[in-house]
């Protein structure tokens, strides 16, 4: 992770074409120096004219946290041991996901 506070992450990755989830597509949320990782803020492209559903990977991304769309508040999942998390998009659609490990502060 680059520096503290809004940074870029390293780069996530999609098991699907046309599905993009990397480069300074992800990165650490503001105000969340009081946990281990923070929250990290991914963005899902689908570039394609169809439908899309793969994994997006990374290893910054902390297993257990949960992931949530953030223009619509929903869960849509939960990242794994292997530090991924499943999407799915429609044809030329985006997604801003909010991935927050709850519990996450930092053993004193």
């Amino acid at each position: 992770m680059a520096g503290a506070g809004s940074g870029r992450v390293r780069p996530a990755r999609t098991a699907t074409s046309g599905l993009s989830a990397g480069g300074r597509l992800a990165r650490q949320l503001p105000g969340t120096g009081g946990s281990a990782r923070g929250t990290i803020q991914v963005t899902a492209l689908n570039f394609g004219d169809g439908p899309v559903a793969g994994s997006v990977r990374s290893e910054v991304l902390p297993p257990d946290a949960i992931v949530t769309d953030m223009s619509s508040g929903e869960q849509i999942g939960d990242v794994d041991n292997l530090g991924a998390f499943g999407v799915a998009l429609g044809a030329y659609q985006s997604m801003a996901l909010e991935v927050t490990h709850i519990g996450a502060a930092s053993p004193q």
